[in-house]
């Protein structure tokens, strides 16, 4: 009997093994883009058409944050006349919206965010409620902050407050982090989802490391009991078809992951994009391996 328990042991042991190396089919692939740059109608028209090519339905919009002369959090005023345009143009193209809300901005992120989100989000709410009413028709599906927005600590209550409105309203809300320290997150227990980036590197084509990664995940997804959300995959010249073939994998079979946010590093999704690093137009190999896993060829 103990050899017939040992090896049914280390069957099981071969099978969920097994099981996590398969490819998990289902995650929606969410294109990105970024408003950093400058950005025209156009560019908003080609990445739908693009979309509509590749039967993908959920777009995510990174809107950024900048210091004003004061060390404080504003958006430049051409991005709500933006979010204007593009509510009805979403709308009428049945898109769903994901917005992220991320800065690049070192002044305000050492200073503002590090020192005073933790006991003022006034400027903050602000901002988001002034994005929303300039949306207006389109409701977005959920809105990220991030990465690292906030020290482990109390969170300003206003913070909460905001989260809690937002959610109140059917949107779900996460802060996000890198996928090393999503654990650490200290936002981690007031968001919908468990939202991580996974940065470009050479250990992002090594299968090791999404092994050991995407196990984590599964493991305090559960604990958590909450959904995992790839909130920012910046897949980028020869080792994107690598990254995107190895992302689904080493999921538990019942692993719930609500997407995977690709590329919002330009005004237009990768794929209506041509630019050499970040531009997926003339990748062929990460144009197969998207279109194996999406079982549809634009």
């Amino acid at each position: 009997m103990k050899i017939a328990g040992s090896f049914l042991f280390s069957f099981l042991i071969f099978f969920s093994s097994c099981n996590l190396q398969s490819e998990k089919k289902g995650i929606p692939i969410i294109p990105g883009i970024s408003l950093e740059g400058e950005f025209v109608k156009e560019d908003l028209i080609a990445s739908l058409d693009t979309m509509n090519a590749w039967g993908l339905n959920s777009i995510s919009i990174e809107i950024p944050l900048w210091a004003d002369s004061n060390g404080m959090p504003y958006v430049h005023d051409s991005l709500y006349s933006f979010a204007k345009m593009i509510g009805p143009v979403l709308l009428e193209n049945q898109i769903q919206l994901s917005l992220s809300l991320v800065t690049r901005d070192r002044e305000l992120l050492t200073g503002w965010f590090h020192q005073t989100l933790n006991t003022d989000s006034s400027q903050l709410n602000v901002i988001v409620d002034s994005l929303l009413n300039s949306l207006s028709v389109v409701k977005p599906e959920r809105i990220v902050f991030g990465p690292d927005w906030v020290k482990p600590g109390k969170i300003n209550p206003s913070f909460l407050t905001l989260i809690t409105h937002l959610k109140e309203n059917g949107i779900l809300v996460s802060h996000f982090t890198d996928v090393e320290t999503a654990e650490e997150n200290p936002l981690l227990n007031v968001s919908d989802e468990i939202a991580v980036s996974f940065n470009p590197g050479i250990q992002s084509q090594q299968r090791q490391y999404y092994q050991k990664w995407n196990q984590r995940l599964c493991e305090l997804s559960k604990e958590k009991n909450k959904p995992i959300l790839l909130a920012r995959t910046n897949l980028v010249g020869d080792e994107s078809s690598v990254v995107l073939m190895n992302l689904p994998l080493f999921w538990m079979p019942d692993q719930v992951v609500n997407g995977l946010i690709m590329n919002t590093v330009s005004t237009r999704i990768c794929l209506a994009d041509s630019s050499p690093y970040f531009g997926m137009i003339k990748n062929e190999r990460f144009r197969k391996q998207l279109s194996s896993y999406l079982g549809k060829k634009p």
